[in-house]
């Protein structure tokens, strides 16, 4: 039997196809063609499919146990190899019947069942989130200022008390964003939206609306503590106010918004832009399939929205420290610092916030440029500063 491209949705799949064709007909949707071929053997496809799913699937009488008076395999999940490829663990997109049948048949013949590789261990990147979960709750409440020195979790758990230091999983998470190339650089004149709320329309001016002075910089935010400022701003107006503006608050119903561009281009930890997830029979990037697993889960921990209850001071350490971590350990791979993370909006559905590394005194507004501005880094466009007054 023969198959094109077109019969089958997984881009990987699809690849190999085009790069193996043999045959001028394809028996599943009817396509021919008198002078080219269109499409590649089955049995060959099949041998490519086999290999991917033995990237994360193993048979598991290579490593599951197995107890005749416990009814068959001990202690993980066994699938049959219907159920991997009809319930669509496997993603592979086909919606032709015969072609699906055809597929399982083949891999049937010589494996008729399958277990996750390290089946009594943890899912693909479940262990990496546990290990980010320990490392915030033990930042949280147990040790917050020497945990690179503690030589083991700083607290029961002694399965994981040799194994694991706290600060691996920032490690980790350094090596994940290198991987994945999510340092980017900001070119200049990128416009970042920054908005306060108060009683009545704030001064238009970069003192007033740019990041708060040290000695004003008294509350803990998501990615600073108390006592230094950074610039927090948004990709534009609607999620700035959304970012900054809570209904329940007394703070205020009118919101000042000013556009700030920027003067020099810069780094930043872009964390927006994940990569798509790739194909399991992707055989160049499915070694990010289980990093990409956890970043995303990651991810949304560390932009969850936080009550200002009064705890918020303490929600807030984990991502404060990872904040700290790629402002001042990590490097580009030019050696270059990174100024500012970018990441998902916690109020507004697919809205991107900022944090970047700049004081006040690196911000300036456009008809009032000193002398010697040449290293600041932001600037306030004055005609953008407009008052909204919400409901």
């Amino acid at each position: 039997m023969n198959v094109c491209p077109d019969c089958i949705g997984d881009y990987a799949i699809k690849d190999f196809i085009n790069g193996n064709l043999s045959e001028k007909d394809c028996d599943y949707c009817g396509n021919a063609s008198q002078s080219d071929d269109i499409a590649a053997s089955l049995e060959d496809v099949v041998e490519f499919i086999i290999e991917g799913i033995q990237y994360e699937w193993d048979e598991p009488g290579n490593c599951v146990g197995w107890c005749s008076a416990e009814g068959g395999w001990v202690g993980a999940t066994v699938l049959d190899t219907y159920d991997l490829i009809f319930e669509d663990h496997l993603e592979l997109e086909v919606e032709n019947t015969d072609l699906l049948n055809d597929i399982f048949q083949s891999l049937n013949r010589e494996y008729p069942q399958w277990c996750r590789k390290d089946p009594y261990g943890p899912e693909p990147g479940e262990e990496l989130l546990l290990n980010w979960s320990r490392f915030a709750d033990q930042i949280k409440h147990h040790v917050r200022f020497v945990f690179y020195r503690t030589r083991a979790w700083a607290y029961g758990e002694r399965d994981v008390l040799e194994r694991h230091q706290p600060h691996e999983i920032l490690n980790k998470l350094g090596e994940i964003v290198k991987d994945l190339s999510l340092i980017q650089t900001i070119s200049i004149n990128t416009a970042f939206v920054r908005a306060r709320i108060g009683q009545k329309k704030i001064p238009a001016s970069v003192k007033q609306l740019g990041p708060p002075p040290k000695e004003k910089a008294i509350y803990s935010n998501r990615m600073s503590p108390a006592g230094i400022p950074m610039f927090y701003g948004s990709l534009d107006e609607q999620t700035a106010i959304s970012e900054t503006y809570d209904k329940k608050s007394k703070s205020g119903k009118i919101a000042t918004v000013a556009t700030f561009i920027t003067r020099q281009a810069f780094k930043v930890l872009d964390l927006t832009r994940l990569p798509a997830f790739p194909s399991l029979f992707d055989e160049e990037k499915r070694h990010y399939r289980e990093p990409l697993i956890f970043l995303r889960s990651f991810l949304k921990d560390f932009s969850k929205p936080i009550k200002k209850d009064g705890r918020e001071h303490i929600e807030y350490v984990p991502t404060q420290v990872v904040t700290e971590y790629f402002r001042h350990i990590i490097r580009d791979e030019g050696r270059d610092t990174i100024k500012g993370i970018i990441y998902p909006s916690a109020k507004k559905k697919n809205g991107g916030s900022c944090v970047l590394f700049f004081e006040n005194k690196d911000c300036v507004q456009d008809n009032i440029i000193p002398k010697g501005a040449d290293n600041k880094w932001l600037m306030m466009l004055r005609a953008s500063v407009k008052s909204i007054k919400l409901k």
